[in-house]
């Protein structure tokens, strides 16, 4: 196993992934039409992405986009919208068709590496959303207040852009397998499967994703020992919509987590196919939730959200504040 695969991502190495010894009516057979499971994918990633763009449209209708908070939020449902693209709407099409390596090079390729990276860029968002909490609800941490004041949260989102273009150059494609069921780092062009997961596995991937999963969760945690630990008179000063929104955070953050975990397990055990499928879902819901949770926690975007849908609201003043934790949802 290596530690990383340098190469070039639009250069494909024709000895590491060669088709040529099978016909492409052979490869085809090798793959499973899944009409059912492509049209539940077709319409979770459709109603998830529908429901992020409204909450979307909603923070830019609301003038929230002067708070640091959200714009690293908008920017992040950006990443989010385009990994559903690439792990529901392009993986519908790959199960309608029965898609394998070697009968979908180029989109395998291509919507492999992007699924890959921008998943990688939407959790690194996500831990400086929780780094974000930190530094505004724990006193000791005010003096980091700096890092994301003015022009400084554009730096979050650049070291996401370089994490995301140079990530390919050191991983091998993730690529999709229709009788699998998700994105797989083997490619599957032998019969020896055992051989394939040793020789095309890297440890780069799995060292990052349990190295995210670690930072993803503890700034959740330290806020969690924050607000337990303060006493009973302090803790009550704390509103119950900020309580809603660390909850809430913590549910989401938990199935980043648990995505991350079961697909470092798959590189090292053989799985049901139910629990590899299961992942992917899991893992989708993990980008996609976030709008749901939008719309239905944060009244402001909930009432713009109403409003683009012709459904009428009861007139109320809202109060959007600055301090992340309390008005704001990821």
């Amino acid at each position: 196993m290596q530690i990383v695969y340098v190469n070039i991502p639009w250069i494909l190495d024709e000895k590491e992934y060669n088709c040529s010894g099978r016909s492409s009516n052979e490869w085809r057979q090798r793959g499973t039409t899944r009409e059912l499971l492509a049209t539940f994918f077709l319409i979770l990633g459709t109603s998830l992405a529908a429901a992020y763009v409204l909450s979307m449209m909603a923070m830019v209708r609301g003038k929230f986009m002067h708070i640091p908070c959200y714009r690293l939020m908008f920017f992040n449902g950006i990443l989010d919208l385009i990994v559903l693209l690439c792990g529901s709407l392009i993986v519908a099409y790959l199960l309608f068709t029965g898609s394998v390596f070697c009968t979908d090079i180029v989109l395998n390729l291509v919507a492999g590496h992007m699924a890959w990276s921008f998943y990688m860029g939407s959790t690194f968002i996500c831990i400086a959303l929780g780094f974000n909490r930190c530094v505004e609800m724990i006193p000791s941490m005010e003096r980091l207040q700096y890092l994301f004041k003015g022009k400084m949260v554009y730096m979050w989102m650049m070291l996401c852009v370089v994490i995301m273009l140079v990530r390919p150059f050191f991983c091998r494609p993730a690529l999709y397998n229709s009788t699998a069921g998700t994105y797989l780092p083997i490619p599957i062009i032998s019969d020896d499967l055992k051989w394939e997961s040793s020789h095309y596995a890297t440890w780069i991937l799995t060292i990052t994703n349990m190295s995210f999963m670690i930072m993803l969760v503890l700034p959740y945690v330290a806020l969690c020992y924050y607000v337990f630990t303060l006493t009973s008179a302090a803790r009550a000063s704390i509103d119950k919509f900020q309580m809603v929104l660390l909850l809430q955070a913590i549910l989401i953050c938990s199935t980043n987590a648990t995505a991350a975990i079961m697909y470092n397990v798959m590189k090292f055990a053989v799985l049901p196919n139910a629990v590899v499928i299961g992942s992917h879902i899991i893992w989708q819901i993990s980008h996609g939730i976030h709008g749901v949770v939008f719309i239905i926690v944060n009244r402001s975007i909930r009432k713009h959200v109403k409003g683009f849908l012709g459904c009428k609201s009861k007139s109320h003043v809202t109060f959007i504040s600055s301090f992340p934790s309390r008005s704001v949802m990821h």
